[in-house]
């Protein structure tokens, strides 16, 4: 059986694999196909695709892209994306610039409680121009701040808590519109990490499809064997195509591993023909 994964990042977002790095480290896991989702960038595009030729591992571009919804930020996958599309190009340079400015207000809180940093501090922590939580998180461990990047975000930097602060972002229709212009399929990503109750969770997923969403991230690292089965009949009603991915960060998501999850995951290459079938 061949696996694949459909939902990774590398060092041009928050993950801690260069594109050489994930696509060498693929090839070990023995998959056929992967997939670069790195948050509202494009930029490691073509690294990714060198050394995915390279290690001759199929490779599939992809997006991350925050929108909003009723107050809950919602991740939307883009796959099969042009990377040279303008619009596409355009929406992703003003979240990168909505990142910067939630950056610096991040920046005074922590000023404020007593946290000698800089702006200059965390770009030194990232490997590219774009920068979030996660790297906020790398310089509070690095400076005996908290044990953890999970448990600094968990309890400092995520949502309700002192330093978090909310962007601006585009509705999830928008973003959709721009995925398919771009010539990919919009995908709704982890649903289970909004934490909605099952009337909520379809009553958005069916605004979703009537607003152009084409595929559900179905088969995820963090859902439960009943999780899966319930995005699987959800896709089928709503006739979505099905996704799956791992979500892989590398050393900023502990014990989550490319292909396999927790340890029981994966994704069958089947999901990836039928996602290509979109386009006959």
């Amino acid at each position: 059986m061949d696996y694949i994964d459909l939902h990774t990042h590398t060092t041009f977002s928050d993950g801690t694999y260069t594109p050489e790095e994930l696509m060498k480290y693929a090839v070990q896991k023995g998959l056929k196909a992967i997939a670069v989702t790195d948050h509202d960038t494009i930029d490691g595009y073509e690294s990714s695709a060198f050394w995915a030729k390279h290690y001759n591992i199929e490779f599939i571009p992809g997006v991350e892209i925050d929108a909003t919804y009723n107050d809950i930020e919602i991740h939307i996958l883009g796959l099969f994306i042009d990377p040279k599309n303008k619009a596409l190009v355009k929406l992703l340079n003003d979240l990168q610039q909505l990142r910067q400015n939630r950056a610096a207000k991040i920046i005074e809180i922590l000023n404020t409680d007593g946290i000698d940093v800089a702006l200059k501090d965390i770009y030194a922590l990232s490997s590219h121009s774009l920068i979030g939580r996660p790297h906020f998180a790398k310089f509070l461990v690095n400076n005996g701040y908290y044990d953890s990047v999970s448990d600094a975000i968990k309890n400092y930097l995520g949502r309700g808590k002192r330093a978090y602060v909310a962007r601006p972002l585009p509705e999830p229709g928008i973003v959709f519109d721009i995925i398919k212009c771009a010539g990919g399929i919009p995908i709704l990503a982890h649903p289970v990490q909004y934490h909605l109750d099952y009337l909520r969770e379809e009553t958005m997923i069916k605004e979703f499809k009537a607003g152009g969403l084409v595929g559900i991230e179905a088969i995820y690292s963090e859902n439960s064997s009943e999780d899966t089965r319930r995005y699987l009949e959800i896709a089928e009603r709503y006739s979505l195509l099905v996704s799956g991915g791992s979500d892989f960060h590398g050393s900023v998501k502990p014990g989550l591993d490319l292909g396999c999850g927790r340890g029981s995951f994966g994704v069958e290459y089947g999901i990836l023909e039928e996602l290509r079938r979109y386009f006959d």
